[in-house]
């Protein structure tokens, strides 16, 4: 996924155009390839989505106070992407990136 940095009076960019998709993240603009993906329902891609699926069970389970908890843990921890920019994770995505064992409530 290709990095971008608008000037010359273009700000920003969203959508396909020429077998590229344009849009934007909490972590900035980007760019990547336009691509069909394929759901070839292996062995290991249903173990990952069920493994997904209970993490992201595992967030709606949690209490406003633990999710206040997580919120502020994210906010002390600042990740750093290839081109230097320097993001702030929500509490939700910092819980996601975590193993397994630290994010059982």
């Amino acid at each position: 996924m290709a990095k971008v940095t608008f000037g010359g009076g273009i700000v920003s960019m969203s959508g396909k155009m020429s077998g590229n998709v344009f849009s934007r993240n909490k972590g900035g603009a980007y760019v990547r390839a336009k691509i069909t993906p394929s759901n070839p329902k292996t062995m290991f891609q249903t173990l990952v989505r069920g493994f997904m699926a209970a993490i992201s069970q595992s967030w709606r389970a949690l209490t406003p106070a633990q999710i206040l908890a997580w919120n502020a843990a994210a906010n002390t921890d600042a990740s750093v992407m290839k081109g230097g920019d320097v993001i702030k994770l929500s509490g939700h995505q910092y819980h996601q990136q975590l193993k397994p064992e630290y994010s059982r409530n």
